[in-house]
């Protein structure tokens, strides 16, 4: 196996680093997609706001 062109680590199958490819009608490829920050970090706990006035949770 020969070193990714991406990330420069040798792996089987789709580099982490890639998110999405895009091809042409004849298989070449068109874009690709890379992972994102957003796309690294974990999803956002709902965050509850205690309303001082009635002490409910909104």
């Amino acid at each position: 196996m020969n070193n990714c062109f991406f990330c420069g680590l040798t792996h089987e199958h789709k580099c982490a680093l890639i998110k999405a490819y895009e091809y042409y009608p004849d298989g070449k490829v068109k874009r690709i997609e890379f992972m994102t920050l957003n796309d690294l970090r974990p999803a956002e706990q709902t965050k509850f706001v205690c309303n001082t006035v009635n002490g409910s949770l909104q």
